[in-house]
């Protein structure tokens, strides 16, 4: 106990001239700066605390506050509870997910590390969460019971410096059913905030999780943006496992966002297969198919050699490969093949050639 006061003493010292508590905790001195590991937390009333050469380790539960903006080097949830933000907060390296919420509404916290963020259902932000960065954005965002994360994907290099910030709401901003859009999904939203430079827009991809009794039936995924003067756009969407992702990019205004079901049924083929029985894209999916029974899926290796032929196909189970006995995936070779769709749609016939992969 007393080495850890003394520990605690000499931080504080050099930090924040004895202005930053930090409760229950254990210091470690790395060479590349200083580990904090705290069980409660941290309260800041500094007005020049420096901690950006600092690694925060929250085991435990309890609060995270400062008076004034507070900048990290690194920091990982891993608690047995939930910890509370307030104050404005930088993490410049590292932001790591493994167990408990950080809940953030009643402060804010920027991320502009390279890595990408990956959190799971046990461990993300409830509340806001902002990323200062380009290409592949990750937002493990959910509520207080759910995880619901977001990606804005193609952010591109003249947005590199701006803030995005992107967090859960559970009140339906004002979409309405119109035009082809028959349904919106109504259990929760995804708030947009650009702050602090511009935004040229993104392909922007919203969690199906829960989702799955919302989309059955005759219908397809869409997503739509409602931008800050309010209008209502229909940005189409495709399946891409967690995510539902939008057609259309969405606008630099764009400030609310939802699933919805359009009554136009659109048969859409995945692009790619990995037959390793990891239940991701171990076979061939085709979004759609199952609104017309009438038929017909073949896939044809380079030299236009059918691998297989179904009439009609049925849309796997594609997590449950033991329900799969139609068609041994994994007997396909590395490459790219084509995949022919034939179907039959109020008397007309309609037809898909579209090429995918298979990697293993």
């Amino acid at each position: 106990m007393q080495r850890s006061l003394i520990f605690i003493f000499i931080l504080q010292a050099f930090i924040a001239r004895a202005q930053l508590t930090i409760g229950a905790s254990s210091i470690v001195v790395a060479n590349n700066g200083t580990t904090i590991s705290t069980t409660t937390g941290i309260n800041n009333t500094s007005d020049n605390a420096n901690l950006s050469n600092v690694s925060l380790l929250l085991t435990g539960k309890g609060s995270l506050s400062t008076r004034t903006p507070l900048d990290l080097l690194e920091l990982e949830v891993n608690g047995t509870g939930d910890y509370t933000m307030t104050g404005d907060w930088s993490v410049g390296s590292k932001l790591t997910f493994t167990k408990g919420q950080l809940i953030t509404g009643g402060g804010r916290l920027l991320y502009s590390g390279s890595n990408e963020l990956i959190s799971n259902g046990n461990s993300y932000v409830n509340g806001p969460l902002f990323i200062k960065g380009k290409g592949s954005l990750t937002f493990p965002i959910g509520t207080a019971t759910n995880y619901f994360p977001a990606q804005l994907t193609g952010v591109a290099d003249a947005d590199v410096n701006t803030e995005l910030g992107l967090e859960i709401i559970t009140s339906n901003p004002g979409f309405i059913p119109s035009g082809s859009i028959k349904e919106i999904f109504p259990d929760h939203f995804w708030e947009l905030t650009i702050s602090n430079g511009t935004f040229s827009g993104s392909t922007i991809s919203l969690s199906n999780n829960l989702t799955g009794n919302f989309f059955n039936g005759i219908g397809s995924p869409s997503i739509l943006e409602k931008d800050q003067t309010g209008k209502d756009t229909d940005l189409g969407a495709s399946i891409n496992n967690p995510y539902y992702s939008s057609t259309l990019k969405n606008s630099s205004t764009g400030k609310y966002y939802a699933l919805a079901k359009s009554d136009i049924v659109n048969v859409t083929v995945h692009k790619l297969i990995t037959p390793n029985d990891d239940g991701k894209n171990d076979v061939l999916v085709i979004e759609g198919i199952d609104n017309f029974k009438d038929n017909e899926v073949s896939i044809l290796d380079r030299w236009g050699v059918p691998f297989k032929k179904w009439a009609p196909f049925t849309k796997y189970a594609d997590d449950a490969l033991s329900q799969q006995l139609d068609a041994d995936f994994s007997k396909l070779a590395i490459g790219n093949y084509i995949v022919v769709v034939t179907y039959s749609e109020k008397g007309a016939t309609k037809t898909i050639k579209q090429m995918i992969s298979v990697l293993k």
